[in-house]
């Protein structure tokens, strides 16, 4: 059985969509709300990347017969990671990767103590953190909307309907 071609048929209503102005709207996130998601895919993406360097420290590690699982990353694990006796390449890898390390961790509490604080000021108007899931779940599960001021003191209830879209649990995005 052969499904029937519909080209003529969907050009057709195009056509008609176009002449009759009637293509649906698409609802396109503010500039703020764009940018304030980069702000959690940001955090996301060094999030994973610390994740991964961890990872490999933690193969460098059990390579030497050291096996301390959490306990890797607390003072004692990490003095006993660095006085690992390695060879000249491996030696050069682990010392690369905690500088990595080093360098993400101040990264990720800074933006983290943004998500958590859950209100940014951004030119004007408040960026408010909405939490999709009950109890309080990762911050990855956030949702920024930025909305003006008077929008905060009547509450969610005001809000545009686009935004108040947003607040139900059916949205995920980053």
């Amino acid at each position: 059985m052969r499904k029937q071609k519909t080209d003529r048929l969907d050009a057709a209503l195009l056509l008609q969509l176009l002449l009759e102005d009637g293509f649906p709207r698409v609802w396109v996130p503010r500039a703020e709300n764009r940018d304030l998601r980069q702000l959690l895919w940001h955090r996301h993406r060094l999030v994973q990347m610390r994740t991964r360097i961890m990872n490999q420290l933690q193969a460098v590690a059990m390579n030497e017969g050291v096996r301390r699982k959490q306990a890797l990353w607390n003072k004692s694990g990490r003095a006993q990671l660095e006085s690992l006796p390695l060879a000249l390449w491996a030696a050069r890898r682990r010392h690369d990767l905690l500088d990595l390390l080093d360098g993400l961790n101040p990264m990720i509490e800074e933006l983290s103590a943004t998500v958590e604080q859950g209100r940014v000021i951004l030119r004007g108007e408040t960026a408010v953190l909405f939490h999709l899931e009950s109890p309080p779940a990762p911050v990855d599960t956030y949702v920024w909307l930025v909305l003006p001021s008077q929008d905060l003191r009547a509450g969610a209830a005001d809000l545009p309907a686009q935004e108040k879209a947003l607040t139900g649990e059916q949205c995920t995005f980053l």
